[in-house]
């Protein structure tokens, strides 16, 4: 079941809903949330907890 989350895009330089979100688990604990821009297709990794810090 895919999320629906919204980050970042440095190529396109906007703000984007992912996807083919998923999360992920990365070194020290930390867990991720890994997808692609819908646009150009450039991979995007966001903090799980950097996200539920901006109250999505």
């Amino acid at each position: 079941m895919a999320k629906k989350v919204t980050g970042y895009c440095k190529k396109c330089k906007r703000d984007i809903e992912l996807d083919d979100c998923r999360e992920v688990a990365a070194e020290r604990n930390k867990k991720l949330f890994s997808g692609t821009c819908p646009e150009c297709g450039t991979k995007i990794m966001l903090e799980v907890d950097k996200i539920k810090s901006r109250n999505y």
